[in-house]
């Protein structure tokens, strides 16, 4: 489902905060991703991370391996996930392939 307007500016400007932080528009970096659901830590992580802003569009795509990629969606983009912007680390809220409410933490 579709964000509304503002989740889409904020999570949009919390991209531009992680993007900006890191110095890494438009180039993969390895990052630590924790993956938790509403209950537990289920991954704790080191990946390769892209961060992008295109025509007003924003999106990250986190490198799974072949295991987690069956688990869970590369892409999360700011029309259809919640992001946020905290002392370093972007959240993600998402589901995961079978529909779970998840967070993703890249930092």
């Amino acid at each position: 489902m579709q964000v509304s307007i503002d989740q889409f500016t904020e999570s949009q400007e919390a991209i531009m905060e992680y993007i900006s932080y890191h110095n890494c528009n438009h180039e993969m970096r390895e990052a630590r991703v924790v993956i938790k659901n509403q209950k537990e830590k289920i991954y704790d992580i080191n990946v390769s991370v892209y961060a992008s802003i295109e025509n007003n569009y924003s999106f990250v795509d986190i490198s799974w391996d072949d295991e987690m990629q069956n688990k869970y969606y590369i892409r999360s983009k700011n029309d259809y996930q919640i992001f946020e912007w905290f002392n370093g680390t972007l959240s993600i809220t998402t589901n995961d392939k079978e529909g779970n409410d998840i967070t993703i933490y890249v930092s």
